[in-house]
């Protein structure tokens, strides 16, 4: 394995995890699986693009914006979508279907700022890519450096959030019982709201890093949603860091996996190396249904240990 094909496969593990963040927030603290999402990391995309177009400078200073724009459409879809269902007693499919369409009008939306942008200014907004802007560090793209940071910090601030706060048991208990926490005086609305706004602000940050390392388009987001559906499902919904763990998980494989397989059969597999993670799913649904992340590897190698003891008696 080349050095470059380990620095890919990290950088494409971190920004996975980065992007699902979001997701499984917001579906750990809410209960609810938000398919628009992935509009909102479209969005952070297209933030940073069109600061670049016209006020130039490097692409990370304008992180904090793409945070700002993708929340605020979140909590316009909580506020708007969501609170109203819930309040009316709607199931969660109801909510997750609603999820779709928003996710779909936003999409049209996006075509229609791309369009706008390329035909008035001429600007390549229907695909772009900012590795240019780029820096490098120790020879390696600044992209590596700054997705493995943002990872550790998410991941460190989310835990510590969700395990050591008032609001992170909030959360938890606005999801366990929405009745009961409202009784004992939370304002579940509220408590949700930050939800959101977190998970819409983290979906942001990773669109705005995607253009760095891939191609930036109007369905960037939507293209990789079903493989932040599998990183979360595999990694865990109800443990923060099993989120990392799918990542890493399923980018490692999709990369590695790719470049070997290429090398055995050619280049023309690479088409077809989506098709991994949703094999990996269905692994996963099949053997670890609650994710990796809930995996007693004690009990795994107990069991281990005790066959090969087994074996040796017989």
């Amino acid at each position: 394995m080349s050095l470059s094909t380990l620095i890919d496969a990290i950088t494409y593990s971190s920004l996975l995890s980065i992007m699902t963040f979001g997701l499984s927030f917001v579906r750990r603290t809410t209960g609810v699986w938000n398919i628009a999402h992935a509009g909102l990391v479209t969005i952070g995309a297209y933030v940073i693009f069109t600061c670049i177009s016209f006020f130039g400078g490097n692409p990370y200073i304008y992180l904090p914006l793409a945070f700002i724009f993708s929340a605020v459409i979140a909590v316009l879809e909580y506020m708007l979508i969501i609170e109203t269902l819930r309040k009316r007693g709607a199931s969660t499919t109801i909510m997750l279907i609603s999820t779709l369409a928003f996710d779909l009008v936003m999409l049209s939306i996006i075509n229609i700022y791309a369009d706008y942008l390329q035909n008035t200014f001429s600007l390549p907004s229907k695909n772009f890519l900012l590795r240019k802007l780029d820096f490098m560090f120790l020879n390696m793209p600044g992209i590596f450096w700054t997705s493995l940071l943002l990872l550790i910090t998410f991941l460190t601030a989310l835990y510590y959030v969700l395990n050591y706060t008032k609001i992170g048991t909030a959360l938890r208990a606005c999801v366990s019982n929405p009745t009961l926490a409202s009784i004992s005086g939370i304002n579940v609305m509220h408590t949700n709201l930050f939800s959101w706004l977190i998970s819409g602000g983290l979906a942001g940050v990773a669109g705005g890093l995607l253009p760095l390392w891939i191609q930036g388009k109007p369905v960037l987001g939507d293209s990789l949603i079903a493989v932040m559906f599998c990183v979360s499902i595999v990694g865990g919904v109800e443990e923060i860091y099993g989120t990392v763990l799918g990542g890493f998980l399923v980018g490692f494989t999709q990369i590695l996996g790719t470049s070997a397989l290429s090398m055995v059969f050619g280049p023309s597999v690479i088409l077809y190396k989506s098709l991994i993670p949703m094999v990996i799913l269905a692994l996963a649904l099949l053997y670890t249904p609650y994710g990796i992340a809930k995996v007693s590897w004690r009990k795994i190698l107990t069991i281990i240990k005790f066959g090969g003891e087994s074996k040796r008696k017989i």
